[in-house]
């Protein structure tokens, strides 16, 4: 996109087994996964989220520093930074925040993820996914 390297930048995006017909942002989500904790203190980070919603954050800091909002029903953390950085060498935790997506839902068959992973990003990147399955956690919002 048009946005400034280094800037904030905010993605959707919809599952269903149905046809999915609309095409605009997602205003009220029911999930967030948050790549950045430094992001959390921006007010349009949690914006939406809907009541009893899940939050996923790449972070390792305590609990109380990520200023998780009210209505998140659940909240799952994993350092998924630290995966990339051991694994791919660099701060890359695109792949490693799927792993933890599909752990943390059970929206996505995580077999088929991994395979597709692995045939476009390489073995490496599907071995920082299976980790970030392995470690991810559940904490209290």
């Amino acid at each position: 996109g048009v946005e400034r390297k280094g800037s904030p930048v905010f993605g959707y995006l919809r599952i269903s087994q149905q046809p999915i017909r609309r095409k605009m942002q997602v205003y009220e989500p029911d999930i967030l996964m948050i790549l950045d904790d430094s992001l959390v203190v921006l007010p349009a980070t949690y914006e939406g989220l809907k009541e009893g919603g899940t939050i996923i954050m790449n972070t390792v800091k305590p609990l109380e520093e990520l200023k998780i909002p009210s209505q998140a029903g659940s909240v799952a953390v994993v350092d998924a930074t630290g995966i990339s950085e051991k694994i791919l060498g660099r701060n890359i935790p695109n792949t490693a925040m799927l792993g933890a997506f599909a752990k943390v839902t059970g929206l996505v068959d995580k077999e088929i993820l991994f395979q597709e992973i692995e045939a476009s990003f390489g073995a490496a990147n599907r071995e920082a996914a299976q980790m970030a399955y392995d470690q991810v956690k559940s904490v209290e919002a």
